[in-house]
């Protein structure tokens, strides 16, 4: 694949030194001795690569047509129990938040019945305490959702959806450099006043012959 000269070639681009056009001159022709080994490499490897691929995309499309179906049926199935647990999981949220509110209102009636008590008794300070603490307080009612596969086991996410562009705060705004660097390309130095928050800078790029 490499003779020996062609192994040898790499490392010695550290070796030049560019100060006069001679000297460039000379780094442009090593330069197209590298791309002859690259041209080179590329040409023996290159028919078994694309063998390689050939193979490779018949495999993957014949994975993807037998998987195909497979996966089309769960995705159904995950999302009519997706819907059904949701469905649960708001039963069981509603029903928990009654439960303690019938909770709360019992603990107030009791505290308020005793801080009367406290007050006949001529105890204002206590009763005044004994209603703050009823009113501070939030029972705790846990209703579990029973909605369980032993198959199968539920991982809630936190998903978002775009419902005003507009609004997005700008950190969370990603510029679209694709479009930018083709504005630049067809404009150049000129881009930075239609793009704005850009500099334009000037690359040199060395395109070289191949010898052989």
């Amino acid at each position: 694949m490499e003779n020996k000269f062609e192994i040898e070639l790499v490392g010695n681009e550290k070796d030049i030194i560019i100060r006069s056009d001679n000297e460039y001159a000379s780094a442009g022709e090593f330069l197209s001795k590298i791309k002859g080994a690259m041209k080179r490499i590329e040409d023996e490897l290159e028919p078994g690569i694309k063998q390689a691929f050939g193979t490779h995309k018949l495999l993957v499309a014949q994975k993807k047509k037998y998987l195909e179906p497979f996966e089309n049926a769960e995705k159904s199935i995950k999302a009519k129990m997706s819907a059904y647990y949701l469905q649960q999981e708001a039963l069981r949220i509603k029903e928990q938040k009654r439960l303690e509110a019938e909770l709360k209102a019992k603990h107030d009636q009791e505290a308020l019945e005793n801080a009367i008590q406290l007050e006949k008794a001529g105890l204002k300070k206590e009763a005044d305490i004994q209603l703050d603490f009823a009113a501070e307080r939030k029972p705790v009612v846990v209703v579990e959702n029973t909605t369980v596969s032993k198959s199968s086991n539920v991982k809630k996410i936190f998903k978002f959806r775009i419902v005003n562009e507009q609004e997005i705060k700008r950190s969370f705004l990603i510029p679209d450099e694709k479009a930018i660097g083709n504005l630049v390309e067809a404009l150049g130095m000129k881009a930075s006043e239609q793009v704005g928050g850009i500099e334009v800078y000037e690359e040199a790029v060395i395109y070289s012959k191949t010898f052989y």
